[in-house]
């Protein structure tokens, strides 16, 4: 009796934590509410390079998990000096701390794979998390320079940085 309830533990739990593997990160496709986390809004501002001015790159995001049972959104955000291999690369906690994120790849302040995990309740009774990640290309952001060469991205009004859901524990 304890064998098959033990069974059924494990492959309950593994349903949930298959696949196991990320996907490459791509231009991702979400059909339904709960497919993705959605990245709204991004504002990236970069230095103009001269001595005495701020040298960090400034980046924040609006992270939204658009589940219909969670819908949870938060801020995230990173600074590290321009020009160095400084980029988030490790798991930084968004402003809700149930949200991280990480750099997977980092080209440039407009192309980046993006990893990102969510802390969530699930049916009133089980803590889970969710992991996704997704692509930013050029073609997503709109950047202006200001008259000291300073540089300022944001997404396009008519984009949305998708991040798809590639697996699930519990």
């Amino acid at each position: 009796m304890y064998l098959s309830t033990l069974f059924a533990s494990f492959f309950a739990l593994t349903a949930y934590a298959l696949p196991l593997s990320a996907r490459e990160a791509s231009d991702v496709k979400c059909v339904n509410p709960g497919d993705c986390y959605r990245i709204l809004e991004v504002s990236i501002d970069t230095p103009n390079g001269r001595p005495g001015s701020d040298n960090q790159v400034h980046l924040w995001f609006t992270l939204w998990d658009d589940s219909p049972k969670i819908s949870a959104s938060t801020t995230c955000s990173a600074s590290w000096e321009a020009g160095s291999n400084g980029w988030p690369n490790k798991s930084i906690e968004c402003d809700d701390d149930n949200f991280r994120w990480s750099f997977s790849k980092f080209e440039s302040v407009t192309e980046w794979n993006i990893e990102a995990t969510h802390d969530f309740i699930m049916d009133a009774k089980w803590g889970a998390r969710s992991f996704a990640n997704g692509t930013a290309a050029t073609d997503d952001f709109e950047c202006d320079a200001d008259d000291t060469g300073a540089k300022h991205c944001s997404l396009k009004e008519t984009r949305v940085i998708n991040l798809g859901i590639y697996a699930m524990i519990a």
